[in-house]
């Protein structure tokens, strides 16, 4: 974390000892970290906020008090986001990017992003991403096995809106 990069870290991981790394490593990097607070206490004006928590339970929490543009970070196990989280960074508008680092390219990261650049449903709602850029790391030379860190953009409303009367007037002409 690099000083005047960022305004504010949340970060939300299920792991106590990740989340004790965190904290330290911020602090080391001369951030201000927040406390432990308690249920319904009001938020610090902290500049990094870690959560030992499920993702899927507290992020639409985290989210409600951010003001200005988010860029998100996830690295999400083999499975992918849950369903709740791809809702949570759907809906919310603020966020403007997303950077997310898979373990499963060919599998959970095909599957969610997906979800994240669909048209608009009932389920996931606001403005869908697109895929802005994708860089393949190999961790483990001598096997198969690649991470891929991949951007999503937020689609303006007329990139959507333009795509969704593109689509529109091909079918049309297909038609």
């Amino acid at each position: 974390m690099k000083e005047g990069a960022v305004g504010r870290v949340v970060g939300v991981d299920i792991s106590e000892p990740a989340i004790a790394d965190a904290r330290i490593n911020a602090s080391k990097n001369g951030y201000e970290v927040e406390k432990d607070r308690a249920e319904g206490e009001n938020a610090s004006q902290s500049q990094a906020r870690f959560v030992a928590s499920r993702a899927e339970l507290v992020m639409a929490k985290e989210m409600k008090g951010v003001t200005g543009p988010v860029i998100a970070v996830v690295d999400p196990a083999r499975e992918g986001l849950h369903s709740d989280v791809v809702r949570a960074i759907r809906s919310n508008e603020k966020i403007s990017r997303l950077v997310y680092v898979s373990c499963n390219p060919t599998g959970s990261l095909a599957t969610d992003a997906v979800l994240l650049c669909q048209p608009a449903t009932k389920r996931y709602t606001g403005l869908p991403f697109k895929p802005t850029s994708a860089q393949p790391v190999d961790m483990f030379p001598m096997t198969d096995h690649c991470e891929m860190v991949m951007t999503f953009d937020r689609m303006t409303k007329s990139e959507y809106h333009g795509s969704i009367s593109k689509n529109d007037d091909k079918k049309s002409k297909n038609d």
